[in-house]
């Protein structure tokens, strides 16, 4: 019996480990192994070639053992950089996503929860190695807030960011991935709506008019629209010459983001409310589409998508060139995929009445702008890019041992979602009390009223 058993046992533990095997193999077969060689024979363009280059070269300088787990450990477990900065950090071990972030109540609805979802999704469908890394949340990084241990471990320690200033030291040989927004579904949601419409709007029935939406950003830190900083914002001075020279220019903030309660942003508030003759309401990407020459002014960083989604319309890209980067600015040229105007705007007028003089011209740009979006930042580029970067990464990190550190994705989940309840608790905590109150009120106003109606008609 005992004989018996024990080979039974051996038996079913051998089917067990076969079955797991063939799960395994089974997943394995079915993911994506993309190299930067494969996806170059697919298209050997040469602006594709600068992208992947750009992509996989950016870890070249760095030392492996700045990216040692726990040299990222001295980084992490600095919690005033953490909160500081917005660091994220990620480990992808066996094709599973562990996560974690300085979560707040607004973290459900941020950069984090988009990230973490993409991770995720790029660990399940694509062969990515093992590898442990921060990613800088917000745009850029904050010095002014830093100390000084913190920004030793800043300098030090290899992150990603989305964009970065080349002229900023602290940023300059940092990693960089496709933006936030470029990684939400928003981008395949707003690409497929241009890609579908932009037909719509021939080039000879377009305005000639340079046209901008946008928030009031770009004093992050700078601490605020003011009077002060007016003249270091260049969103505010495209909107006030919008104001001067409307035949020439269309450019209104749809939301005061950075302006603050200070007597000096009031008054430039105030300014700008006259300016614009009233609320303006958000523009949708393809509702710009009517105007030829669609201008795209940085904020804090880059202006993330809007620079993509003009190039992939039928109107031409107006690139102010400033030292912000995303991952694939090397691969477009001035004059080729966008007419470029100078970082203080002084020769906008300039560039606007040489597009007029070169319309044929300045058309063939924007194809050429189309032709590269289609070619290098389509959805699926996007998703290989992210993969490219991160398994080049990853090679830096071949000597060491990844373990899990971080919450798992479906902790990480569980987390988020417990705070979006806490956020939606608070806000009711508040949200009961007005309604009561002006509950209250409207039933005082109605017997006001009612004792005034009675006292005309005795």
């Amino acid at each position: 019996l005992f004989k018996n058993s024990m080979l039974m046992f051996i038996g079913r533990t051998m089917i067990s480990c076969l079955f797991f095997f063939f799960i395994q193999t089974s997943l394995s077969a079915s993911l994506i192994n993309i190299t930067a060689e494969h996806y170059l024979a697919q298209n050997e363009r040469e602006d594709r070639k600068i992208i992947v280059d750009f992509l996989t070269k950016q870890f070249d300088e760095i030392n492996p053992s700045s990216v040692d787990p726990r040299a990222l450990d001295t980084l992490w477990n600095d919690n005033s950089s953490r909160k500081t900065q917005n660091l994220g950090r990620f480990q992808i071990i066996n094709q599973k996503l562990y996560a974690d972030c300085m979560c707040n109540i607004d973290c459900a609805t941020s950069r984090f929860n988009v990230i973490v979802n993409y991770f995720n999704y790029l660990a399940c469908n694509y062969t990515l190695h093992d590898m442990d890394f921060i990613v800088v949340l917000q745009d850029q990084i904050n010095e002014s807030a830093a100390s000084d241990e913190s920004l030793h471990n800043l300098n030090f320690t290899p992150f990603f960011m989305f964009s970065k200033n080349t002229h900023k030291r602290i940023e300059q040989k940092k990693p960089l991935l496709p933006d936030i927004y470029m990684i939400d579904p928003w981008w395949i949601d707003v690409f497929n709506k241009i890609k579908n419409t932009k037909n719509m709007f021939s080039w000879a029935d377009k305005k000639e008019k340079i046209f901008w939406r946008g928030s009031a950003t770009g004093a992050d830190l700078l601490g605020g629209y003011n009077l002060e900083n007016y003249a270091k914002l260049p969103r505010m001075s495209l909107v006030s010459l919008a104001r001067s020279y409307p035949d020439l220019l269309d450019a209104k903030f749809t939301n005061t983001a950075e302006f603050t309660n200070d007597n000096s942003s009031k008054k430039l508030l105030s300014a700008m409310n006259i300016l614009s003759e009233g609320s303006v309401k958000y523009v949708q990407p393809v509702d710009h589409l009517n105007n030829k020459y669609l201008i795209s002014i940085d904020g804090n960083s880059c202006a993330w998508q809007r620079v993509p989604w003009i190039m992939a319309s039928n109107s031409v890209l107006v690139k102010q060139e400033t030292p912000f980067i995303q991952y694939f600015y090397p691969a477009i040229k001035p004059y080729v995929h966008y007419v470029p105007v100078n970082e203080r705007l002084t020769n906008i007028f300039a560039q606007r009445d040489w597009m007029i003089a070169h319309d044929q011209e300045v058309q063939n740009i924007s194809l050429n702008a189309q032709e590269f979006i289609e070619n290098n930042l389509t959805p699926l580029d996007i998703e290989i890019h992210t993969v490219l970067a991160l398994n080049s990464y990853s090679r830096l990190q071949k000597d060491y041992h990844i373990t899990p550190s971080l919450p798992s994705y479906a902790e990480c989940k569980k987390k988020l979602v417990d705070l979006s309840h806490i956020h939606r608790n608070q806000s009711e905590r508040y949200l009961y009390p007005l309604f009561f109150i002006s509950l209250s009120l409207a039933v005082s106003l109605v017997i006001i009223f009612m004792q005034q109606s009675k006292g005309k008609l005795q």
